[in-house]
């Protein structure tokens, strides 16, 4: 959604399944219907007419993690 504009279920929804898969203790029971509700909770996406859309705040948010992902924890 950041790079590619606004997308169908279809297209995001095998992207969380491939992470779930990947993370399985981090992501245990969670589904898609709850993460995206998360999100778009979380005003970091919308969905408008059945595409998700990365928002301003979501933009932002990105970028803020891109930036303090490469620093070491400090715990």
């Amino acid at each position: 959604m950041n790079q590619q504009g606004p997308q169908p279920e279809s297209a995001i929804k095998p992207i969380f399944e491939a992470a779930r898969s990947k993370e399985p203790q981090f992501y245990g029971s969670y589904t898609f219907e709850k993460w995206i509700g998360f999100v778009i909770g979380e005003i970091a996406v919308r969905c408008d007419n059945g595409l998700y859309g990365i928002t301003v705040f979501g933009r932002s948010y990105l970028d803020y993690i891109g930036i303090f992902a490469p620093y070491p924890k400090p715990h």
